[in-house]
């Protein structure tokens, strides 16, 4: 298990981590879930429970429910996950591009747009993984909504596709601008690879 999460981030990696945006400019639900994900590895790499790890910080806000669905889905990227995968150590000041990744297929998922969510999915589970995963994403993703917990991704300048690139979808509010033949992606470079291969997958009738 202990393969496909990391928080120690390997030497060769600086320009990934430079890439990342800053923990302080996520909204709150976007720091909480980071937050809790980083304490999920920590507890899984010293063998320690994660709700004691966390010192049930999630039910402080009243989102019990939504630290047990992290817990859930995470359990899933822990054993299935195509490769590692980089969750940073609890106090790095940067938000690595699997953490964003990961936020941004909740705020997919939030706003309704459950076959991107399953694509973002896709770029660190195989399809069966992630069709076993996505009833905890829209539940975690329903949990926060719920709270007020909003997210959205970090708005990043992407280059725009060329206009002969086949349109995917419409979904400007999950961060992710769609136009006729053009895709404009303020997200992280591998939730824009997700995005672009939507067309061309399989999607499963649960997610639409």
């Amino acid at each position: 298990m202990g393969r496909s999460a990391n928080d120690n981030l390997p030497a060769s990696s600086n320009a990934a981590q430079e890439e990342g945006c800053a923990f302080q400019d996520l909204p709150f639900g976007g720091q909480l879930l980071v937050w809790g994900m980083r304490h999920w590895v920590t507890a899984l790499k010293t063998g320690q429970d994660f709700a004691a790890m966390t010192g049930d910080g999630f039910a402080q806000f009243g989102l019990g429910a939504a630290g047990q669905s992290l817990d859930d889905l995470f359990q899933v990227v822990a054993v299935s996950a195509a490769r590692q995968i980089d969750i940073r150590c609890v106090k790095c000041q940067r938000v690595s591009p699997d953490e964003q990744l990961l936020l941004d297929c909740l705020a997919a998922a939030q706003d309704g747009h459950l076959p991107l969510g399953y694509a973002g999915l896709l770029e660190i589970l195989p399809p069966a993984a992630a069709r076993h995963a996505m009833p905890t994403l829209i539940s975690l993703a329903k949990i926060t909504a719920h709270a007020g917990l909003v997210l959205r991704p970090v708005q990043k300048a992407r280059p725009q596709a060329s206009a002969s690139q086949t349109s995917i979808s419409s979904a400007t509010e999950s961060g992710v601008t769609v136009h006729h033949g053009k895709v404009t992606m303020p997200a992280t470079r591998l939730f824009d690879r997700a995005a672009q291969k939507l067309p061309h997958l399989e999607v499963p009738a649960l997610v639409h």
